[in-house]
């Protein structure tokens, strides 16, 4: 009876142990969060690095925009999905997940339209590659440049505000490059949003405590 009650106690203690080092050594929100950020963020550097070129300088822009747009709806669901208290960010990640969605269909549709009809100018295409790889440079520094606020929704905003700037920086260097009209036309309304979209994010990210 005696080693009974003396397996039971270690068996307590044991599981007490593991009890308090499990809660010891849980992650926090952010850092759950931060390590999922951390994945997407490589993925985007990896698939805007290597997305293809075709020497058009159109679709070459649209491959890459797709790409940039996939990584903001991952973003934007790691925030909802990892702890993001403020309503007005939360929103933020709903209409992100929302309009580019819209934005990568759209931008798909015209890619069967200029691969059917493709056109090649590589010497366009390599004065507009060398750009747009100084600009991905940029916005891959911005992003290892960031560090922890200790609040999701900020560390989420900030780095959106980084994602958002590459693609303002990208608009704008095709817009000097396309004569495409299609494509003029949603650079300029890319260019429109994501400013004002960068403008609203500065403003909730001072307002957050």
């Amino acid at each position: 009876m005696k080693n009974f009650f003396k397996k039971i106690s270690v068996l307590t203690t044991i599981c007490i142990s593991i009890t308090s080092n499990s809660f010891i050594f849980a992650e926090s929100n952010e850092e759950i969060y931060l390590k999922e950020e951390k994945v997407i963020i490589e993925s985007l550097e990896s698939n805007m690095s290597y997305a293809p070129h075709t020497g058009n300088v159109n679709l070459d822009y649209l491959y890459q925009m797709i790409q940039h747009h996939k990584c903001a709806l991952d973003m934007a669901k790691n925030l909802l999905n990892n702890g993001g208290e403020n309503e007005d960010v939360s929103q933020i990640a709903k209409n992100i997940i929302k309009n580019q969605t819209i934005s990568i269909a759209s931008m798909e549709n015209l890619m069967k339209n200029l691969i059917e009809n493709l056109t090649q100018d590589k010497a366009r295409e390599e004065k507009y590659l060398k750009e747009y790889e100084k600009i991905v440079k940029v916005m891959m520094c911005g992003f290892e440049n960031l560090k922890p606020t200790g609040n999701v929704d900020q560390d989420f905003l900030q780095s959106m505000i980084v994602h958002h700037q590459g693609a303002i920086d990208i608009v704008n260097s095709i817009i000097k490059y396309t004569e495409n009209d299609e494509i003029k036309k949603i650079a300029q309304e890319e260019l429109k949003n994501q400013q004002l979209e960068i403008d609203n994010m500065k403003k909730i990210f001072d307002s957050i405590k």
